[in-house]
């Protein structure tokens, strides 16, 4: 069976070289999950549209599961390449999932256009590109989306 992806540069090739080395799974950067906002603060969590994003509760992350997604994600087009066709996450899981305003100008203008949607996906979608480096050993994001 040939790699996945043609890029001697991406986890897919180590995985199916064994023979460089053990499995990697990749460690989490996520800080203060499980930890309720102040009440000062959901005023202005509000304001920006974020109160739901800040209820999220705390929740198992699977690192290993994770791990093999990233072996499984191009960056090419931003999907995963899966068994049963390709998947990607979109700006309609963000505003379903997370309540998130996905209108509005990406990174400018005024607090109140914020497009924080895109930027939530920007962000996921740039770790998930960083972490198919062989020598990455964490990844950050909002991997409820996964």
């Amino acid at each position: 069976m040939g790699s996945l992806i043609k890029n001697d540069n991406h986890i897919s090739n180590k995985v199916n070289n064994m023979c460089q080395g053990p499995y990697r799974a990749l460690m989490g950067r996520v800080d203060g999950l499980g930890y309720s906002p102040d009440e000062r603060l959901m005023p202005y969590l509000e304001l920006v549209g974020f109160t739901s994003t800040a209820l999220i509760q705390t929740f198992d992350l699977r690192y290993e599961l994770i791990s093999a997604l990233v072996e499984r994600w191009r960056q090419e087009t931003h999907t995963f390449h899966l068994s049963c066709g390709e998947y990607t996450v979109t700006l309609e899981d963000v505003a379903l999932q997370l309540r998130l305003p996905i209108d509005g100008s990406a990174i400018t203008g005024n607090v109140h256009s914020y497009s924080l949607g895109f930027a939530v996906l920007a962000i996921l979608y740039r770790e998930l590109c960083w972490t198919t480096k062989p020598n990455a050993i964490d990844i950050g994001g909002c991997f409820i989306l996964l």
